[in-house]
């Protein structure tokens, strides 16, 4: 009896790991960005970049992760940080490109006014945030 408590038990943890990545799965319908490594996502505003600066001094450059910084500018600011945070690591720090390929151990800095989504390995720009009407990039992002 014990047996079947516990197969019914595992039967229902993988039914529900299994609806909690159906309910965070990307709306579109895509499928998921299967990779060999880590992406850390990091949401800052305007005036968090001071504490970007702390994280990636202390931050390891050979951690085996990528990181991609969102920061949330109006297309009307013209953004420093790519230059001001690789001052703060040996990491590559790269502005986003549309259809950019992520790789461990590099930074990434979203443009200003964008939003950005990971599809296939590859950073994907969505269209200007005045368009879209809302302000949720992080949210866009992990989603």
């Amino acid at each position: 009896m014990a047996s079947s408590d516990s197969d019914q038990r595992k039967a229902e943890a993988t039914t529900a790991l299994a609806s909690a990545d159906d309910l965070a799965a990307p709306l579109d319908g895509t499928s998921w960005a299967r990779l060999s490594f880590p992406v850390i996502g990091i949401g800052a505003s305007a005036g968090g970049v001071e504490a970007l600066q702390r994280f990636f001094t202390a931050t390891p450059p050979s951690g085996g992760m990528a990181y991609i910084v969102i920061q949330h500018l109006s297309l009307a600011h013209k953004s420093l940080l790519v230059d001001i945070l690789s001052r703060c690591t040996s990491m590559p720090v790269r502005r986003i490109e549309e259809g950019t390929c992520i790789e461990p151990d590099n930074v990434y800095v979203i443009r200003p006014g964008r939003s950005v989504t990971l599809r296939d390995g590859r950073l994907r720009i969505g269209e200007s945030l005045e368009k879209r009407g809302h302000r949720r990039l992080l949210y866009d992002f992990l989603r």
